[in-house]
């Protein structure tokens, strides 16, 4: 991921480069699937079709969300912010010795500090583990959580309300004495 946009020398040279959406579409469309084949997030299929005047993709399969862009399933899904932004986003994090805090981005882009915040908190996600792809979900790797109780503390309540309250469960939702 860093060479690609490392190969832009200048933040110039990025800006001009990615203010084509159709070249910023394809960059992430690259990232996403570096073998070329685009596959729909939801089914896993791969008989897909372009839309080019959409920028989007069509699944042929029968299933809900049949559409998708190059955003679904990774961290810009959601995101109303478009991709032209993101690659200057991302091309101004990777160059930057030790960060970029999101008052500059929120300067260099002209969007809100708030809005450069989130991106930066999913950039460095992203960075961090070399994906694009969001956890959990369709498409995603899968996420495992340890046991954790939220509430007051066990030794102020009632014997019978803590035992109807805790609970400790394995993934298979197994009951354990507290």
């Amino acid at each position: 991921m860093n060479a690609r946009i490392n190969s832009k020398t200048t933040l110039v040279e990025a800006v001009r480069y990615f203010s084509d959406l159709d070249v910023a579409h394809q960059f992430f469309a690259d990232l996403r699937w570096p073998d070329g084949q685009v596959c729909c997030p939801n089914c896993g299929s791969v008989n897909v079709k372009f839309l080019a005047k959409y920028r989007r993709w069509e699944c042929y399969e029968k299933h809900p969300r049949r559409q998708f862009t190059v955003k679904v399933g990774t961290i810009m899904e959601d995101s109303p912010i478009g991709l032209d932004k993101w690659a200057v986003a991302f091309w101004l994090e990777v160059n930057a010795k030790n960060s970029i805090s999101s008052y500059e981005l929120h300067r260099a882009l002209g969007l809100t500090q708030k809005t450069t915040w989130f991106m930066l908190h999913r950039i460095r996600l992203a960075v961090q583990t070399n994906s694009f792809v969001k956890l959990g979900g369709p498409g995603g790797p899968a996420v495992e959580v340890d046991e954790t109780f939220i509430g007051g503390a066990a030794r102020f309540m009632h014997k019978s309300r803590r035992d109807k309250v805790i609970t400790r469960s394995a993934g298979n939702d197994v009951q354990y004495p507290a």
